[in-house]
């Protein structure tokens, strides 16, 4: 069992074909003790062997029954291959064979958190952290699930833990970067100055590398999100737009669930290639026998994310661009894409990379095949809406939205979010909204549904009111597409521009305010 234990700690640094023919047997062989068992499901499932974890897994759960981490595990794969019910019953199993197990309460809230029960899983969140008080992947979804409910500052508070008590791992930094976009507090300094830590945290230093001689420019895009998502719906078009006589083409996929938009970017692309069960070290590798000379970084600080990667340097120009809306606060990061109109004379204060100026935005939208005809239905009242992130609303945005509707007799809002599955959740905003004058009546709380029900909803809605300081992007794209017009109040931060861009891209300057009075 020592050398399974060995194997165990170092299979992060094996390349993928070393450690699946060393992991493997142990599935199919004799079951180790549990507590290796548990870890080597996730070795295998790290290195790119899913199949064989789960049998192990299943194994583990019929041969150990009571040992809850198995439960736990279990629901883990589910999760990722998309189970969502399975997940969720596989966690609370585990809960049940041992209800002081905190993996199996963070497994259990991860699920939860997932399917939209954001005041359930944060609970069990609680209920973790009084067993492990400094496990920092429990602290960092705890703030994640606290952003969610609106509760920012505590969500940083939290994620700010998680960083401090594992510095080196970069997911509790991104995590707490991206929350920070949604609060409205900090400037331009602070916010540029937590990017810097995430560098520092990193220990990076500055590096450079050549270009090679080749007869067209060898760029890269690298994100986990080309399948139906935001940044793989407006990353396809222009991926298209390519001269393929200037420019070859690789995509570097770190896609878990892929589907027919993976699909189309693979046919688009002269090299595809899946990278997403490899860590940075073989990445790395990777990239030097696949050279770029523009690597192109589509994550920024959100899920799935290399950057850092990238703070080692692995092409002769990085770039970030569509992800993420804010500096990566990386030294090796040599440049932000970004559209004019996101652009104001402070933009360049949000970031420590320079930041390149494209004309209009830098954003390009296709509407699905699937987009609904439009049938838009009457109604005597005005209907409001907003189909964006629960984590994107604060107090002042509530204070204006309940100005609009007491200012509009009869209308009503319609907010449409997974989060709002959570019936707690959902009380608790309509009494946040009760206390600023507007009743229950008047607002219609939706949970998230299929993309294409979500896109026939807006032809039973009237005006779309865009959130601040973190406001939509594909969101605004697909309310416009749809016919339903969407008022913006865009700020300094580049993040709060972007439905102020495509609208002035596309001639509705009218539609973007000035101040909060004007918004309403």
């Amino acid at each position: 069992m020592q050398a399974l234990a060995e194997l165990l700690k170092r299979y992060s640094d094996l390349d993928r074909a070393s450690a699946l023919s060393q992991l493997q047997p142990y599935a199919t062989g004799e079951l180790p003790p549990a507590e290796l068992a548990v870890n080597l499901v996730h070795a295998l499932q790290q290195s790119g062997d899913p199949e064989n974890a789960r049998i192990l897994c299943e194994r583990l759960t019929k041969e150990q029954p009571s040992f809850a981490p198995g439960w736990a595990r279990r629901s883990e794969l589910a999760l990722a291959q998309g189970q969502l019910d399975a997940a969720i019953g596989w966690a609370e199993t585990a809960c049940q064979k041992n209800p002081k197990c905190a993996f199996s309460l963070l497994s259990y809230a991860i699920a939860l958190r997932t399917a939209g029960y954001v005041t359930r899983a944060t609970t069990r969140l609680n209920m973790a952290l009084q067993i492990q008080p400094k496990h920092a992947v429990i602290w960092s979804h705890y703030g994640l699930c606290l952003a969610d409910q609106l509760q920012h500052e505590m969500a940083l508070n939290a994620l700010d833990t998680a960083a401090q008590l594992m510095p080196g791992n970069p997911m509790h930094g991104s995590n707490r970067l991206m929350t920070g976009q949604y609060d409205p507090a900090p400037g331009s300094q602070q916010l540029l100055e937590d990017a810097c830590k995430f560098s520092q945290r990193l220990g990076e230093q500055q590096r450079t590398l050549s270009i090679g001689r080749s007869q067209r420019i060898r760029v890269g895009y690298l994100g986990a999100d080309f399948y139906n998502h935001p940044v793989g719906r407006l990353f396809l078009p222009i991926l298209k737009a390519h001269d393929r006589d200037r420019f070859e083409v690789t995509i570097f996929s770190d896609t878990s669930n892929e589907d027919a938009l993976t699909s189309e970017v693979e046919r688009n692309a002269d090299s595809f290639i899946r990278c997403g069960s490899m860590n940075n070290t073989d990445f790395a590798l990777l990239v030097n026998s696949q050279p770029v000379d523009v690597l192109v970084d589509l994550a920024g600080h959100t899920a799935g994310n290399r950057l850092a990667a990238f703070a080692q340097r692995l092409a002769p120009v990085q770039v970030s661009w569509l992800g993420y809306t804010g500096s990566t606060g990386l030294i090796n990061m040599d440049a932000v894409v970004l559209g004019e109109f996101h652009c104001t004379e402070a933009t360049q204060s949000f970031f420590r990379e320079p930041v390149v100026r494209v004309p209009g935005t830098h954003l390009v939208y296709q509407p699905p095949g699937y987009l609904p005809e439009l049938q838009h239905s009457l109604s005597p009242n005005v209907r409001f809406c907003s189909f964006n992130h629960t984590a994107k609303l604060n107090t002042e945005v509530l204070s204006c939205w309940a100005d609009i509707l007491k200012r509009v007799d009869g209308s009503t809002l319609t907010l449409k979010w997974n989060s709002l599955r959570d019936p707690q959740f959902a009380k608790w905003l309509t009494a946040r909204f009760a206390s600023l004058g507007i009743g229950n009546e008047r607002l219609i709380l939706e949970p998230a549904s299929a993309h294409s029900e979500m896109l026939e909803r807006y032809n039973h809605l009237d005006i779309a009111l865009d959130p601040f300081p973190y406001c939509g992007g594909l969101t605004t794209f697909e309310a416009l597409a749809m016919g339903v017009p969407v008022v913006t109040l865009p700020w300094q931060r580049p993040v709060s521009r972007q439905s102020a861009a495509i609208l002035q891209s596309l001639g509705f300057k009218d539609l973007i305010a000035s101040t909060p009075a004007n918004y309403v």
